[in-house]
């Protein structure tokens, strides 16, 4: 149901895209690429009738929330990303204080050290 919202396709367009996706199916939960549909697109008609609209926003909810707890956990991660936005360089920063030069190399003596 995720992927066929996230697309925004027909039920036969899903299980094709599916067929076709090695990435879709390994978020199925696959374990190896299969050139076969793993399941019929009328499945996904009888698993809609079977979920209540409080069900979904149950399970959203629960997704929600252990995404934010997730992004609590792991500040490591979002100061990496911050950082290394402070080694781009501009293409016209000024030469004379180092610029482009001195960024690249910080840059390249970041990518040996990790």
């Amino acid at each position: 149901m995720i992927i066929k919202e996230r697309l925004g396709t027909s039920d036969a367009e899903t299980v094709e895209q599916i067929r076709e996706n090695p990435y879709l199916q390994y978020f199925l939960g696959l374990h190896e690429y299969s050139d076969q549909a793993p399941f019929d697109a009328s499945m996904l008609s009888h698993f809609r009738q079977r979920l209540s609209l409080e069900l979904v926003n149950q399970v959203n909810a629960r997704i929600v929330e252990a995404a934010l707890a997730a992004a609590q956990r792991t500040p490591a991660a979002q100061n990496e990303a911050t950082t290394a936005e402070g080694w781009v360089v501009c293409p016209t920063s000024s030469p004379g204080r180092g610029g482009i030069r001195t960024g690249a190399v910080a840059l390249e003596g970041f990518r040996r050290s990790g």
